[in-house]
């Protein structure tokens, strides 16, 4: 929903953490995402309130530290791991004092020295952020660690410890609770994080630092603007590394056949334009003063994006044989080989009242196996996400040029988990019931190497990446005033006034629906009359990511403005600009 503000609560943030080459997952967290009054995200688990990192003075320096040995020609010789704080960017001094102490503290539980501060190694402090053009819309918030002697296993189990107490320092911002019972200062009330970080450890082997430029930063004067851009530069690059590594901003596959200017403009242009479920919103720091301004979800349909060619190659890719094949029938509903009842992740409600009758008199009795409706298998998932299609290709090219002011991608497995897939496939039948849910919110992801580097945000905030959603509809005929099965959107604002107020958008043989992931909206089963046809359709889960620093986000028409239609106005948006 475009009106909430994520105030991090514990309940809403899931158990990732960066651990420089994974992603370590410290919960199971069953990723259904479910819309609640203020969209926020339901999960199963809670994080515990924080508590307060002391160090009590202790030099980590002088513990007992685990070394790491290796046979020589002379005897054993014996490393200790160490960790150098080098430099940040980003972060004010109180920030990046709380992390050094968070960071001693792991050092004191895993026996690791500690170096930063010290006369002979200060750590360099850039306020200004790392900006990396390779990530566009990246907060810049990075703090640089030289790590040394380090075995991999360790290097894990340090680097997750930390994420761990980072998580917590980023969720009690509005939380009364003090850090520590035993801290009677209330003239000092606990400091959390703005935002997240990016704290990355880099080995000896990877460090492009060498020691005479190490010596020159540290050494910088304060006004030295050359060794500060110098930084800057250096941590920018390594922002551009984790983007890169974690294939964040990989833009859509695109085919060299398709040839844009061969798809006449009109086909580019939306048949509807939907503005709904907004709010007034306040970013980026709530802690300032910052004039609240008004932002809406937007919904697109196209009617003449998908020609009915390769509307019908999508389909075939979705149900895994020819459509047009003797062994094929859309009347006998989904092939129990290739799909799974309750595996459609949109959220069956099992305290639904019983389904009324249709106007017919014909009674529609649920699923009792169902749990939700058919979804592809592992399998099936695994084979339309990541094998090759040209169908496929052919579409995210269209998307490409239907959104050439931005870098299209998929949503990376790192932003939800592989839980949650870049592409999907639904076939809802007669009998199934679904509950109003989110496909997915920035300012409410889980802890990650995506949030480490992009924040948490409203969605559509300027500069930022923004997640959308394509839904297109796959069957060769679609009855919808008979069959029924619309796509559902609720406009959450204005819900406890009339009653649920949706907003339906009919299904049709390659209807293109785009919407905003933040809207709440379901899936609706087919009547009675559709007997066991499935309602197919195929779903794209993307990240439009901006080419420009501070770039405007909601601007989607790609130079066709003039061509769209009169924007219609629906819920709460319509409340706003009567």
């Amino acid at each position: 929903m475009a009106s909430c503000e994520c105030d991090c609560d514990p309940a809403t943030v899931a158990g990732f953490c960066r651990s420089r080459s994974v992603i370590c997952r410290r919960f199971r967290v069953s990723l259904c995402l479910t819309l609640l009054f203020c969209s926020t995200v339901a999960l199963a688990w809670v994080v515990p309130a924080p508590v307060r990192i002391i160090s009590n003075g202790i030099n980590p320096n002088r513990l007992a530290m685990p070394e790491k040995c290796t046979s020589t020609r002379l005897g054993m010789e014996c490393i200790t791991p160490q960790a150098e704080a080098i430099m940040s960017s980003g972060l004010d001094p109180e920030e990046l004092s709380l992390l050094m102490e968070v960071i001693s503290h792991e050092c004191q539980q895993l026996g690791i020295g500690l170096s930063c501060g010290e006369i002979d190694t200060p750590i360099v402090s850039v306020s200004a952020p790392a900006v990396a053009l390779e990530a566009t819309g990246a907060h810049g918030r990075v703090l640089l660690f030289r790590a040394s002697g380090f075995d991999p296993d360790l290097l894990e189990d340090f680097e997750g410890g930390i994420c761990e107490q980072v998580d917590l320092l980023l969720c009690g911002s509005d939380s009364d609770e003090e850090y520590n019972e035993d801290d009677d200062d209330d003239d000092n009330p606990p400091i959390f994080l703005k935002e997240a970080v990016l704290i990355y450890f880099q080995t000896d082997d990877e460090l492009e630092l060498n020691l005479s430029q190490l010596e020159l930063v540290a050494n910088r004067d304060d006004d030295d603007k050359d060794n500060d851009d110098y930084c800057t530069r250096y941590l920018s690059a390594i922002v551009a590394q984790h983007v890169q590594e974690y294939q964040m901003a990989s833009p859509i596959q695109t085919a060299d056949v398709y040839n844009k200017h061969e798809i006449e403009e009109t086909s580019l242009v939306p048949s509807i334009h939907v503005e709904m479920d907004g709010g007034y919103i306040s970013y980026p720091d709530t802690s300032t003063t910052t004039t609240p301004y008004w932002d809406a979800s937007t919904l697109l349909v196209f009617d003449n994006l998908v020609g009915q060619d390769l509307r019908k190659r999508l389909l075939d890719v979705v149900i895994g044989e020819d459509s047009e094949s003797d062994h094929y029938d859309a009347q006998d509903g989904p092939n129990p080989i290739r799909w799974v009842r309750g595996s459609l992740l949109d959220v069956p409600d099992p305290n639904d009242p019983p389904l009324e009758p249709e106007e017919n008199g014909t009674e529609i009795e649920r699923n009792s196996d169902s749990g939700g409706g058919w979804g592809l298998t592992d399998e099936g998932l695994e084979e339309i996400c990541f094998e090759h299609h040209d169908a496929v290709q052919e579409m995210e090219s269209i998307l490409s040029n239907l959104f050439p002011d931005f870098v299209v991608s998929r949503l990376p497995e790192t932003v939800l988990g592989r839980s949650v897939t870049p592409m999907t496939a639904n076939a809802p039948t007669t009998g199934d019931v679904f509950g109003y849910h989110i496909d997915a919110d920035p300012n409410i992801t889980p802890s990650s190497p995506w949030t480490d580097v992009y924040g948490r945000y409203p969605n559509r905030s300027a500069g930022k990446p923004r997640f959308m959603s394509c839904l297109v509809y796959l069957n060769d005929e679609w009855d919808g005033d008979k069959w029924g099965a619309p796509t559902r959107f609720v406009d959450v604002p204005t819900d406890e006034i009339s009653d649920l107020n949706v907003y339906d958008v009919e299904a049709g043989p390659g209807r293109c629906i785009i919407m905003d992931q933040d809207i709440g909206h379901t899936v609706v089963a087919p009547s009675a009359a559709a007997g066991k046809r499935a309602r197919y359709s195929l779903v794209w889960k993307l990240i439009l990511h901006p080419k420009t620093v501070g770039q405007d986000m909601k601007h989607l028409a790609g130079g066709r403005k003039s061509l769209w239609p009169e924007t219609e106005y629906f819920g709460s948006a319509a409340q706003e600009n009567q």
